[in-house]
């Protein structure tokens, strides 16, 4: 048995996800978010492009060819899911991952859209503490119990910030399934398991 590591794929002219504003640490409004079923605010989908040591946003994505991808890159570092790829993903879970899926709405210059955030509500219990590296309070290098992660097809990494988290692991039914509908911005890297 297989863990992978949900993580994003760009191709050039891909259109970011962005929260505008001072307030894109996550960390800093974290507890705001933790009661709620629907993020507080919007984000844009902009094109997104680094010039010298220059961050250049523009809400203009005429040019961009990918657009509205089930897993867009984002500012926030963020796993967002477009609706298709949220219930994928729901039919898949066992109910123990304790997961509530949090309504995001995305903007462009011509409409928005609907996504979903996972956000869990229970750390999950899912490393071998014997083979994972850790630095003070941090996970460095993760690996996971295949005894522990048995109940789950969808968990996070523990780490500090855990309930929403880019560090999202799916075992390899779900992987398959994911690959099977071709959702778009979406790619896996294999973890240990012991």
């Amino acid at each position: 048995m297989y863990v992978y590591y949900l993580t994003g794929y760009v191709k050039p002219k891909t259109a970011f996800v962005w929260k505008m504003g001072e307030d894109t640490i996550p960390e800093e409004f974290m507890h705001e978010l933790l009661d709620k079923t629907e993020m507080p605010f919007s984000m844009k989908l902009v094109d997104y492009n680094i010039r010298g040591n220059k961050a250049i946003i523009n809400d203009d994505i005429s040019q961009l060819k990918y657009t509205w991808l089930d897993y867009p890159p984002n500012n926030l570092c963020w796993p967002i899911f477009s609706p298709r790829l949220t219930e994928v993903i729901d039919n898949k879970l066992t109910g123990k991952e304790g997961i509530i899926w949090m309504k995001l709405n995305i903007e462009s210059r011509e409409e928005s859209r609907e996504y979903f955030v996972p956000r869990f509500e229970k750390k999950l219990d899912v490393l071998d503490m014997k083979n994972s590296t850790f630095d003070d309070e941090s996970v460095i290098i993760p690996v996971f119990s295949s005894k522990k992660i048995n109940n789950y097809s969808l968990f996070s990494v523990p780490r500090l910030i855990w309930q929403i988290t880019s560090s999202i692991c799916v075992k390899e039914d779900l992987k398959k399934e994911i690959e099977k509908h071709k959702f778009t911005g979406v790619n896996f890297e294999t973890y240990r398991l012991v």
